[in-house]
């Protein structure tokens, strides 16, 4: 195996148009992205590393604004895209050009289709499918200073010269296993709206305090989320930098004693309250909408343990886990954390993927059923065999 570690720095409009007219013809692309989002809203993207079969090249990002050549590529079927873990990669297509990917491969993806050890590192999959040994030493590298080190682009080179390599080893194992296919159907899911906007009040759900909270409380803490997120974009600041979610919970527990009370407050800082007292007390005073109140009702209602569901969800989720293993399938790319921990919160939650392709032929109808009406089971040993049953 010969591996080309020749490149192109593209640090211009005129360089960039040249590689986009020389590869208009490309049946894949490698790529991968060094972007910085420590204390921003918006991720700053400062390089992208593409191969391809006519080459290597490293885009300076931060000197060719226009990318709609490189987006267009991304959005074009007749040419796959191979990444590692690239969601990340096209998160950031999506929020800053509004770019969704067709046709694409995943090798960390692919690889949890091999065996239950998911995820795994680059550098991991390329030692184990191609035996080189890779160094890694710049992963948290000042990407925005120029010029650029040497070593800096080399490292940054390694992320995608072998990715096609790996696309080829990947594709073998999996057609041997007949699950190339399963494998290009969870990709697609790299390609939708879906997979890139969140629901930005979903962090209630996990919150044993706003379940207790007075509901003009709820309210205040749903629009003091939304007035921080508008407060990070306009000046381009991390959440967190505006405000800490623990402060913020403190105080729409105590918002509505008065000021005073927050002043008083030895977890609240000083300046928060008298800073954004005026803020805060026109946010707590107006009146309900709709929309809030339908945050409400999906997220405010204290959550009550339930031994028996409690209980059927863990049986049901280790019969996954186990189901899983016989395959050598990473379980946590049959249901992913999020929505593992939503379906033990809502009980009617089910995630709709399970219903349809390669879940519904690994898990089978049966199992699938129980995970979507995670009615009661009943287990009993008998003729020492354990007996797991839906009860009726």
């Amino acid at each position: 195996m010969t591996i080309n570690t020749e490149y192109t720095l593209l640090e211009s409009r005129n360089a960039f148009n040249e590689f986009i007219a020389e590869n208009q013809e490309i049946t894949w692309l490698a790529f991968d992205t060094e972007f910085i989002t420590e204390k921003r809203f918006t991720p700053q993207l400062c390089l992208i590393q593409v191969a391809t079969e006519n080459g290597n090249y490293l885009i300076d990002s931060l000197q060719i604004a226009d990318l709609s050549g490189l987006m267009a590529m991304m959005e074009n079927p007749a040419i796959l895209k191979i990444t590692h873990a690239g969601e990340n990669d096209y998160r950031i297509f999506y929020k800053l050009f509004g770019t969704l990917p067709v046709n694409v491969f995943d090798t960390q993806i692919a690889d949890g289709f091999l065996n239950y050890q998911f995820p795994m590192s680059f550098k991991d999959l390329v030692k184990r499918y191609l035996n080189i040994h890779l160094q890694k030493g710049y992963k948290v590298s000042n990407w925005s200073e120029r010029p650029f080190d040497d070593r800096q682009l080399n490292y940054a080179l390694e992320d995608v010269i072998y990715l096609y390599d790996l696309y080829i080893e990947l594709k073998t194992a999996l057609a041997k296993r007949g699950r190339f296919g399963w494998v290009m159907d969870e990709c697609q899911t790299l390609c939708k709206q879906s997979a890139y906007e969140s629901d930005p009040y979903k962090s209630l759900a996990k919150s044993r305090t706003f379940g207790t909270l007075r509901k003009q409380s709820k309210v205040f803490l749903i629009r003091l989320m939304d007035w921080r997120s508008e407060e990070a974009a306009s000046k381009n600041m991390s959440k967190k930098m505006i405000m800490d979610t623990k402060i913020m919970y403190e105080i729409a527990k105590n918002i509505g004693v008065g000021k005073k009370a927050l002043e008083s407050h030895r977890i609240i800082p000083d300046w928060v309250t008298r800073k954004y007292w005026n803020t805060f007390a026109n946010l707590y005073e107006q009146p309900v909408t709709a929309e809030e109140e339908a945050v409400i009702k999906q997220y405010g209602s204290p959550i009550r343990s339930n031994m028996q569901r409690s209980l059927t969800m863990d049986l049901l989720i280790s019969l996954l886990k186990y189901k899983a293993m016989e395959y050598e399938v990473s379980s946590n790319l049959i249901v992913n954390r999020a929505d593992l921990n939503q379906m033990k919160l809502e009980p009617n939650f089910f995630p709709s993927y399970f219903e349809t392709g390669w879940r519904q032929e690994l898990l089978g109808d049966d199992l699938i059923s129980w995970l979507k009406n995670r009615s009661p089971l009943s287990v009993e040993m008998v003729e020492n065999q354990w007996i797991i049953a839906e009860k009726k």
